[in-house]
């Protein structure tokens, strides 16, 4: 497995290159855990409140998102690319972050407690429903799987009401 092989040369080189001292972790699960585990607190919290965004992510989601010190956001992400969690997405539009591979993704969004997801969901599904007022159909299917795994089921129960009566539901895959 190329990922495999990649996370665990990134482990053995941010070891220091002792070589024999490095435990061989079984599973590319196992390696991402121990990078994540290494990093600074507002580093990790970072990648925590991303992988609730989903796969890719804006910018300005994640800053409506972050609950932590704003100063320290832009330095994280930096370092959170340097370290190969996330690629900046260059193109039209607003900045965009997306994880490296899914499985990274996975891997921090399960090592989030479940009140730190439900709360993390509840604020990405208020921040849509600000950045898009007056246009939600665009954000339909990500404002129901914020609110059905966030604090306000019935928020995701009205919008799906909502979705099926303009026949705007799409079935996606989060």
């Amino acid at each position: 497995n190329p990922l495999f092989l990649e996370e665990l040369a990134r482990a053995a080189a941010s070891a220091g290159g002792r070589g024999s001292e490095v435990p061989v972790p079984d599973t590319v699960h196992d390696v991402l855990s121990a990078r994540v585990d290494h990093l600074p607190e507002t580093a990790r919290r970072v990648l925590q409140c991303a992988a609730v965004l989903g796969r890719e992510f804006s910018a300005r989601l994640l800053r409506a998102v972050w609950d932590g010190p704003e100063g320290q956001l832009d330095e994280d992400l930096r370092e959170l690319g340097r370290l190969e969690f996330l690629r900046e997405r260059f193109g039209v539009g607003e900045p965009t972050f997306g994880f490296k591979h899914a499985l990274v993704q996975d891997v921090i969004y399960g090592s989030l407690l479940e009140r730190q997801r439900r709360a993390a969901h509840g604020r990405a599904g208020r921040a849509l429903e600000e950045f898009h007022a007056g246009r939600l159909d665009e954000v339909i299917d990500r404002l129901m799987h914020h609110f059905a795994r966030g604090d306000d089921p019935a928020r995701a129960a009205a919008y799906a009401r909502f979705a099926a009566e303009r026949g705007s539901l799409t079935l996606a895959s989060s």
